[in-house]
Parts: structure tokens; C-alpha cells; sequence
């Protein structure tokens, strides 16, 4: 019974737009951390928030969360940030591009709409490199993490990203990232939202993504579009979580990868 669910998973994962991305993509819940209830902010905490937000240029017309954050002020109290409202501690940070972020990506003409609208959205965007050391390390209570639609100048995932084992949503689609995803993300084993889409990275080695998937028990969405996925052995996919209800392999070079299993097959013959 398990081959058989595995089977189908791949012939779907590879056929034009996923169904389960046409069909459910459209009812996949947003991502929008509580409003925060506390008001006793860590200054450590307080101060890694504003050091990330200084390390960038805030570029665009429109709304910018970025205006709340203001020396004095709790920054538990600051938009786009949650804290714990028994421990002070900041566990949700949303720095996305809201604007962008609520076009309907389900659709296939998604990468087209990106496109036409690219850099042009009201709303403010980070723009600049994400620091390998940056500060948000610092921020070990962290839950969710939201850095979609900025600007990052085709910057690698820090590896210090890793270092977030708290983390259960991290969203970083379409951000100008590049590289190899750091193979240390096999250790976010809480992670229950993953996207990583329309950006230029992909996994270092094969085995990579086989642990991610294998760690990442509790998993409900992955999100790869446009990943370079080109070297990942079909036999990967036997780690999918019984828990996954949403993922998209689209445009990722999946083909390739089940060309080489195939000819193997009849060489084999």
C-alpha cells in the first residue's frame, strides 16, 4: 500500500502545475502570526530586530511595517512582530511584502503576475545582502519567520537559519536568494510550512533533502517551485510526511531526474 501511495505522489509532483496545487493550493491557509499580547520586550531581542532592519534598504511606495519600530516602544508592540505573552520572547517576525504576498499563486500564470508587477507593489521591501551572521540568530524563540517578496540580492540562506530549531513556518519565496539550501536544515525538525519557491537555490547534495524530509515529521506544506531539484533521486520521495497536504515540485527539473531512472531501467533490460 505504501509503494502505492508513493507512486502516485511522483506522477503528480511532475505533471505541468501539481493538482493538489490547482485544487488546494487556493484553501492553503495563510500565513499571518497572532497579534502580540505582551508588552515587556527582551532588549536583546529588541535590539537583533532593529540591527536586521538596519542591515538592509527599505525600498518601495506604501505601507511600511518598518514605521512602528521606534526606540522606546515595546517592541512586542511593533507591526509584523508576536512575542510569547508570558515570556517576552519575539517567536513571529513577518517582514513580507503583504501586497504580493496575497496574489493568488495557485494559478499557473503566478510567475507571470511576479513578473509584471515585479518591484512595483506598494509596499515595502528589504533590499540588500542577507549577512551570513546576521542577527536574527539571535532570536532563538523564534516560530515563524516570514521574508517573502523583499530583495535579497541573490544572497545564500545563512546557514545561522539552521541554528533555528524552533521554527515551524519559514516562508522566503521569491527573495533573490541563490545557492545551495544549507544541508544544517535537516535539524528544523519542527517545521510545519516551507517555502522556498522562485528563488535560485537548490539542495547541495541528494541526501540533503532525503533528511530534511525524513526529520521534518510534522510537514504540512512544501513549497519548491523553481528549485533546482535536478539531482534528487526519485527514491526520495519515499520520506514524504504522512502529514503533507500541500507541496509543489513544479518547474524543478524533476523530469531529468526520472529520464535517468528510466533509461537505467532499460539498461538494466
Amino acid at each position: 500500500m505504501q509503494k502505492f501511495k508513493f507512486s502516485v505522489v511522483v506522477v503528480v509532483t511532475i505533471s505541468h502545475l501539481l493538482t493538489l496545487q490547482q485544487c488546494c493550493h487556493a484553501h492553503a491557509p495563510q500565513y499571518h502570526p497572532p497579534s502580540p499580547t505582551s508588552n515587556w520586550c527582551r532588549h536583546d531581542e529588541s535590539d537583533a530586530l532593529v540591527q536586521f532592519k538596519n542591515s538592509f534598504t527599505i525600498i518601495g511606495d506604501g505601507h511600511d511595517r518598518a514605521t512602528s519600530w521606534k526606540g522606546g516602544v515595546d517592541c512586542c508592540l511593533w507591526e509584523g512582530v508576536t512575542c510569547d505573552p508570558l515570556t517576552g520572547h519575539v517567536t513571529g517576525l513577518d517582514l513580507s511584502c503583504a501586497q504580493v504576498a496575497d496574489l493568488p499563486y495557485h494559478i499557473p500564470q503566478y510567475s507571470l503576475l511576479l513578473d509584471s508587477i515585479s518591484y512595483t507593489a506598494k509596499c515595502h521591501r528589504l533590499q540588500g545582502t542577507l549577512q551570513a551572521n546576521n542577527s536574527i540568530a539571535h532570536l532563538r524563540f523564534l516560530r515563524s519567520l516570514n521574508l517573502a517578496h523583499n530583495d535579497f540580492h541573490d544572497s545564500i540562506i545563512p546557514y545561522s537559519f539552521t541554528k533555528l530549531t524552533s521554527l515551524s513556518h519559514l516562508n522566503l519565496s521569491n527573495t533573490k536568494l541563490a545557492g545551495r539550501i544549507p544541508s544544517g536544515f535537516n535539524h528544523l525538525d519542527k517545521l510545519v510550512l516551507l517555502d522556498l519557491s522562485f528563488n535560485h537555490v537548490s539542495f547541495g547534495k541528494p541526501e540533503d533533502y532525503s533528511k530534511l524530509l525524513a526529520n521534518a515529521t510534522k510537514l504540512s506544506e512544501l513549497w519548491l517551485q523553481r528549485v533546482n531539484m535536478s539531482d534528487i533521486k526519485p527514491s526520495s520521495f519515499s520520506n514524504l510526511s504522512r502529514s503533507l497536504k500541500y507541496l509543489d515540485f513544479s518547474s524543478c527539473g524533476l523530469v531529468r531526474s526520472f529520464k535517468r531512472l528510466s533509461s537505467a531501467c532499460q539498461n538494466s533490460n
